[in-house]
């Protein structure tokens, strides 16, 4: 299911097992370019990390763009699209790589 705020009630309600995560791409964003603390991107990841159950965690799909937004890669640039994809594929959840991400497409 693509949800674009707190998914909290789909899990719950057991509408979904995980979400399409835009909680980690705003948290991604909001640190690569509107340049927020470090301290205000570890509030903002662990709002989902601890606030979703883990297991729906871990099927969530963290992802940078999609279809809906901009090319992450041309608003951040190259060497913070490499940090930001470092985070995509360490914390939790399935990272989700849009078509053309993979070859550094802007």
């Amino acid at each position: 299911m693509e949800d674009w705020t707190d998914s909290r009630g789909h899990f719950a309600d057991r509408v979904c097992d995980g979400v399409t995560n835009f909680l980690f791409r705003d948290a991604m964003e909001r640190f690569f370019v509107e340049d927020c603390s470090p301290e205000t991107l570890l509030k903002r990841l662990a709002g989902w990390i601890h606030g979703y159950p883990w297991p729906n965690v871990l099927q969530s799909w963290n992802l940078l763009d999609n279809h809906d937004t901009p090319r992450f890669l041309t608003r951040v640039g190259r060497d913070q699209f490499k940090l930001a994809s470092v985070l995509q594929f360490t914390l939790p959840g399935t990272p989700m790589i849009y078509q053309g991400d993979e070859i550094g497409m802007t």
